[in-house]
Protein backbone atom coordinates (compact mmCIF):
# COMPACT_ATOMS: atom_id res chain seq x y z
CA UNK A 1 0.00 0.00 0.00
CA UNK A 2 1.58 3.70 -0.69
CA UNK A 3 0.42 6.27 1.35
CA UNK A 4 0.48 9.96 0.02
CA UNK A 5 -0.19 13.07 1.92
CA UNK A 6 -1.10 16.73 1.35
CA UNK A 7 -3.13 19.33 3.13
CA UNK A 8 -4.82 19.35 0.01
CA UNK A 9 -6.14 18.71 -3.09
CA UNK A 10 -2.51 19.90 -4.65
CA UNK A 11 -1.39 16.04 -4.31
CA UNK A 12 -3.89 14.59 -6.39
CA UNK A 13 -1.48 15.33 -9.49
CA UNK A 14 1.46 13.40 -8.20
CA UNK A 15 -1.20 10.12 -7.22
CA UNK A 16 -2.85 10.38 -10.49
CA UNK A 17 0.85 9.61 -12.27
CA UNK A 18 1.86 7.03 -10.01
CA UNK A 19 -1.24 5.15 -10.21
CA UNK A 20 -0.08 4.99 -13.67
CA UNK A 21 3.00 3.24 -13.31
CA UNK A 22 2.81 1.12 -10.05
CA UNK A 23 -0.88 0.26 -10.97
CA UNK A 24 -1.06 -3.18 -9.07
CA UNK A 25 -0.95 -1.28 -5.43
CA UNK A 26 -3.40 -0.17 -3.13
CA UNK A 27 -3.52 3.86 -2.46
CA UNK A 28 -4.46 6.08 0.70
CA UNK A 29 -4.14 9.50 -0.54
CA UNK A 30 -4.58 11.67 2.91
CA UNK A 31 -6.37 14.79 2.45
CA UNK A 32 -5.05 16.66 5.96
CA UNK A 33 -7.58 19.40 5.45
CA UNK A 34 -7.73 19.86 9.16
CA UNK A 35 -3.82 21.18 9.15
CA UNK A 36 -4.47 22.95 5.76
CA UNK A 37 -2.38 25.15 4.37
CA UNK A 38 0.81 23.42 5.52
CA UNK A 39 2.53 26.24 3.27
CA UNK A 40 1.58 28.85 6.40
CA UNK A 41 2.67 26.60 9.33
CA UNK A 42 5.28 26.88 11.33
CA UNK A 43 8.02 23.58 11.17
CA UNK A 44 7.22 22.68 14.53
CA UNK A 45 3.21 22.34 14.30
CA UNK A 46 3.80 20.55 11.05
CA UNK A 47 6.27 18.05 12.08
CA UNK A 48 3.95 17.73 15.11
CA UNK A 49 0.92 17.13 12.94
CA UNK A 50 2.83 14.43 10.79
CA UNK A 51 3.95 12.85 13.70
CA UNK A 52 0.81 12.21 14.72
CA UNK A 53 -0.83 11.24 11.41
CA UNK A 54 2.24 8.49 10.88
CA UNK A 55 1.66 6.85 13.91
CA UNK A 56 -2.31 6.52 13.15
CA UNK A 57 -1.83 5.15 9.78
CA UNK A 58 1.09 2.67 10.70
CA UNK A 59 -1.37 1.43 13.24
CA UNK A 60 -4.35 1.05 10.87
CA UNK A 61 -2.00 0.01 7.26
CA UNK A 62 0.71 -1.87 6.00
CA UNK A 63 2.56 0.96 4.20
CA UNK A 64 5.58 0.39 1.41
CA UNK A 65 5.83 3.72 0.35
CA UNK A 66 5.22 7.30 1.72
CA UNK A 67 4.99 9.91 -0.67
CA UNK A 68 5.59 13.83 0.43
CA UNK A 69 2.89 15.41 -2.13
CA UNK A 70 3.74 18.87 -0.75
CA UNK A 71 7.06 21.18 -1.33
CA UNK A 72 6.98 22.58 1.91
CA UNK A 73 6.83 19.57 4.49
CA UNK A 74 9.09 18.12 2.33
CA UNK A 75 12.08 21.36 1.86
CA UNK A 76 11.39 22.12 5.58
CA UNK A 77 11.52 18.56 7.40
CA UNK A 78 11.33 15.81 5.09
CA UNK A 79 15.19 14.21 7.05
CA UNK A 80 12.84 14.11 10.67
CA UNK A 81 9.83 13.21 8.68
CA UNK A 82 11.12 10.53 7.33
CA UNK A 83 11.62 8.87 10.19
CA UNK A 84 7.79 8.58 11.41
CA UNK A 85 7.42 5.05 8.75
CA UNK A 86 9.06 2.50 8.50
CA UNK A 87 9.19 2.18 4.85
CA UNK A 88 10.85 4.22 1.75
CA UNK A 89 9.82 8.29 1.40
CA UNK A 90 10.05 10.04 -1.23
CA UNK A 91 9.75 14.23 -1.06
CA UNK A 92 8.12 16.79 -2.98
CA UNK A 93 10.79 19.46 -4.44
CA UNK A 94 10.60 22.21 -6.54
CA UNK A 95 11.97 20.98 -10.12
CA UNK A 96 14.81 23.08 -10.64
CA UNK A 97 16.93 20.92 -12.86
CA UNK A 98 13.93 20.67 -15.24
CA UNK A 99 13.98 24.57 -15.20
CA UNK A 100 17.38 25.27 -15.72
CA UNK A 101 17.16 22.71 -18.93
CA UNK A 102 14.28 24.77 -20.07
CA UNK A 103 15.27 28.16 -19.78
CA UNK A 104 17.18 29.48 -22.77
CA UNK A 105 17.27 33.17 -21.16
CA UNK A 106 18.46 32.38 -17.75
CA UNK A 107 15.64 34.22 -15.93
CA UNK A 108 13.45 31.51 -14.08
CA UNK A 109 10.36 32.55 -11.95
CA UNK A 110 9.51 30.49 -8.75
CA UNK A 111 6.51 30.68 -6.96
CA UNK A 112 5.86 29.09 -4.06
CA UNK A 113 4.41 29.28 -0.35
CA UNK A 114 6.38 31.50 1.60
CA UNK A 115 7.84 28.85 3.59
CA UNK A 116 9.01 27.01 0.99
CA UNK A 117 10.38 29.80 -0.14
CA UNK A 118 12.26 30.82 3.02
CA UNK A 119 13.79 27.07 3.62
CA UNK A 120 16.99 25.65 3.30
CA UNK A 121 16.75 23.54 1.12
CA UNK A 122 15.51 26.17 -1.59
CA UNK A 123 17.85 29.09 -0.53
CA UNK A 124 21.13 26.64 -1.14
CA UNK A 125 19.71 25.77 -4.51
CA UNK A 126 19.54 29.37 -5.56
CA UNK A 127 22.76 30.01 -3.60
CA UNK A 128 24.41 27.64 -5.91
CA UNK A 129 22.78 28.39 -9.10
CA UNK A 130 22.69 32.53 -8.41
CA UNK A 131 25.77 32.97 -10.81
CA UNK A 132 24.25 31.29 -13.68
CA UNK A 133 20.15 32.17 -13.24
CA UNK A 134 18.62 34.73 -12.00
CA UNK A 135 15.81 34.05 -9.82
CA UNK A 136 12.47 35.39 -9.28
CA UNK A 137 11.27 34.16 -6.20
CA UNK A 138 6.81 35.01 -5.37
CA UNK A 139 5.08 34.28 -2.35
CA UNK A 140 1.71 32.93 -3.32
CA UNK A 141 0.11 31.33 -0.50
CA UNK A 142 -3.44 32.82 -1.74
CA UNK A 143 -3.19 30.26 -4.90
CA UNK A 144 -3.39 27.43 -2.67
CA UNK A 145 -6.71 28.27 -1.21
CA UNK A 146 -8.08 29.42 -5.07
CA UNK A 147 -6.54 25.88 -6.41
CA UNK A 148 -9.24 24.33 -3.65
CA UNK A 149 -12.30 26.66 -4.09
CA UNK A 150 -11.20 25.67 -8.07
CA UNK A 151 -11.76 22.20 -7.18
CA UNK A 152 -15.13 22.35 -5.64
CA UNK A 153 -16.20 24.46 -9.21
CA UNK A 154 -15.70 28.26 -7.54
CA UNK A 155 -14.79 30.48 -9.74
CA UNK A 156 -11.08 31.82 -9.97
CA UNK A 157 -10.23 35.20 -8.64
CA UNK A 158 -8.21 36.34 -11.61
CA UNK A 159 -7.65 39.59 -9.96
CA UNK A 160 -5.72 37.74 -7.20
CA UNK A 161 -3.28 35.92 -9.13
CA UNK A 162 -2.66 38.68 -11.10
CA UNK A 163 -1.67 40.52 -7.96
CA UNK A 164 0.45 37.68 -6.89
CA UNK A 165 2.19 37.47 -10.56
CA UNK A 166 2.22 41.91 -11.19
CA UNK A 167 6.02 41.61 -9.56
CA UNK A 168 7.15 39.06 -12.75
CA UNK A 169 4.69 40.01 -15.56
CA UNK A 170 6.80 42.76 -16.67
CA UNK A 171 10.31 40.80 -17.52
CA UNK A 172 10.39 40.40 -20.50
CA UNK A 173 13.26 37.39 -20.63
CA UNK A 174 11.28 35.30 -18.19
CA UNK A 175 11.11 32.36 -19.51
CA UNK A 176 10.42 29.64 -17.03
CA UNK A 177 8.47 29.32 -13.85
CA UNK A 178 8.85 26.48 -11.58
CA UNK A 179 5.59 26.09 -9.70
CA UNK A 180 7.00 25.18 -6.10
CA UNK A 181 4.11 23.40 -5.09
CA UNK A 182 1.33 21.10 -5.96
CA UNK A 183 -1.69 22.85 -5.59
CA UNK A 184 -0.61 25.60 -8.32
CA UNK A 185 -1.20 22.63 -10.92
CA UNK A 186 -4.57 23.02 -11.06
CA UNK A 187 -4.17 26.74 -12.02
CA UNK A 188 -1.90 26.33 -15.07
CA UNK A 189 -4.53 27.67 -17.50
CA UNK A 190 -5.17 30.68 -15.45
CA UNK A 191 -1.35 31.39 -14.61
CA UNK A 192 -0.59 30.95 -17.93
CA UNK A 193 -3.07 33.48 -19.39
CA UNK A 194 -1.50 36.41 -18.08
CA UNK A 195 1.43 35.57 -20.21
CA UNK A 196 1.42 37.23 -23.91
CA UNK A 197 4.54 34.41 -24.84
CA UNK A 198 5.29 31.23 -24.44
CA UNK A 199 6.24 30.44 -20.77
CA UNK A 200 7.21 27.07 -19.58
CA UNK A 201 5.60 25.71 -16.35
CA UNK A 202 7.60 23.51 -14.25
CA UNK A 203 5.63 21.78 -11.70
CA UNK A 204 7.22 18.46 -9.20
CA UNK A 205 5.51 15.56 -10.99
CA UNK A 206 8.32 14.02 -13.03
CA UNK A 207 11.25 14.88 -10.27
CA UNK A 208 8.77 13.13 -7.65
CA UNK A 209 8.23 10.31 -9.72
CA UNK A 210 11.74 9.49 -10.45
CA UNK A 211 12.43 9.40 -6.79
CA UNK A 212 10.46 6.42 -6.29
CA UNK A 213 12.78 2.91 -5.64
CA UNK A 214 12.83 1.11 -9.17
CA UNK A 215 11.74 -2.07 -7.76
CA UNK A 216 8.20 -0.37 -7.33
CA UNK A 217 8.28 0.93 -10.88
CA UNK A 218 7.16 -2.11 -13.45
CA UNK A 219 7.18 -4.17 -11.01
CA UNK A 220 4.18 -6.94 -11.31
CA UNK A 221 2.54 -8.98 -7.94
CA UNK A 222 1.67 -12.53 -9.52
CA UNK A 223 -0.75 -12.79 -5.96
CA UNK A 224 -4.15 -11.97 -7.19
CA UNK A 225 -5.55 -9.31 -4.62
CA UNK A 226 -8.17 -6.95 -4.25
CA UNK A 227 -7.36 -3.02 -5.09
CA UNK A 228 -8.27 -0.55 -3.18
CA UNK A 229 -8.04 3.04 -3.02
CA UNK A 230 -8.68 5.42 -0.64
CA UNK A 231 -8.94 9.12 0.62
CA UNK A 232 -9.74 10.23 3.99
CA UNK A 233 -9.56 13.40 5.37
CA UNK A 234 -9.04 14.89 8.56
CA UNK A 235 -12.30 17.38 8.77
CA UNK A 236 -15.36 17.93 7.52
CA UNK A 237 -15.36 19.14 4.06
CA UNK A 238 -17.93 22.00 2.80
CA UNK A 239 -19.89 21.30 -0.67
CA UNK A 240 -19.15 17.91 -0.13
CA UNK A 241 -21.70 16.27 -3.00
CA UNK A 242 -19.48 18.54 -5.42
CA UNK A 243 -16.20 17.61 -3.68
CA UNK A 244 -17.03 13.71 -4.12
CA UNK A 245 -18.21 14.15 -7.70
CA UNK A 246 -15.13 16.08 -8.90
CA UNK A 247 -13.22 13.54 -6.99
CA UNK A 248 -14.67 10.61 -9.32
CA UNK A 249 -11.65 10.81 -12.26
CA UNK A 250 -9.18 9.33 -9.28
CA UNK A 251 -11.18 5.76 -8.93
CA UNK A 252 -11.46 5.93 -4.78
CA UNK A 253 -13.02 2.63 -3.18
CA UNK A 254 -13.82 4.80 -0.55
CA UNK A 255 -14.05 8.20 0.96
CA UNK A 256 -13.75 8.84 4.27
CA UNK A 257 -13.52 11.23 7.21
CA UNK A 258 -10.33 9.68 9.81
CA UNK A 259 -10.17 11.32 13.36
CA UNK A 260 -6.36 12.76 14.32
Amino acid sequence: MIFIIDSGIGGLSIYKKVRKIIPNESYIYFLDNQGFPYGEKKEKFLLKRIKKISQKINTLYKIRLVILACNTISTLAYFKIQNYFFCPTVRTTPDFQKAFKLSKNRIIGLLSTKVTNSSRYVKNKIRKYSGIFKFLVLDANNMTVLSEKKFIGKKVCKKSIFNILKPILGKKNLDTIILGCTHFYILKKEILSFFSKKIYLVDSVESTIKKIPSYFIGSKNSQKRTINNYLLYSKSINNFKIFKKNLEQYNFFRIKKIEI
